[in-house]
């Protein structure tokens, strides 16, 4: 990589703003897209539930905190996992089962 992401910028790509929001748990190093409505969360977080944290640079405490700032935004998303169904925030803080665990 030619420059590392920690969170917090905003990449203009094809004339839409996206902003990044650092997400570690299922690995050191990850991160969330949002654009608009819709947030592009990798293996953070699954519906109604959330990523793997048991490789060598993942925890579970990490994941717990990113999945909870991922639901404490405001507003209704639409979610895009790396895999795995859609889903949306106002179901995941009803459903997932790391939501309010901090």
């Amino acid at each position: 990589a030619d420059k590392q992401l920690e969170g917090g910028e905003v990449l203009r790509l094809a004339g839409m703003d996206i902003k990044v929001m650092h997400t570690p748990g299922h690995s050191a190093g990850g991160a969330c897209y949002i654009m608009e409505n819709d947030i592009f969360c990798g293996d953070t977080l699954f519906k109604a539930s959330f990523g793997r944290y048991d490789f060598y640079d993942g925890s579970f405490e990490d994941i717990v905190s990113s999945v909870n700032k991922i639901l404490s935004l405001e507003g209704e998303y639409n979610i895009y996992p790396g895999h795995g169904e859609d889903t949306t925030s106002s179901f995941e803080r009803a459903a997932n089962p790391l939501y309010k665990r901090v």
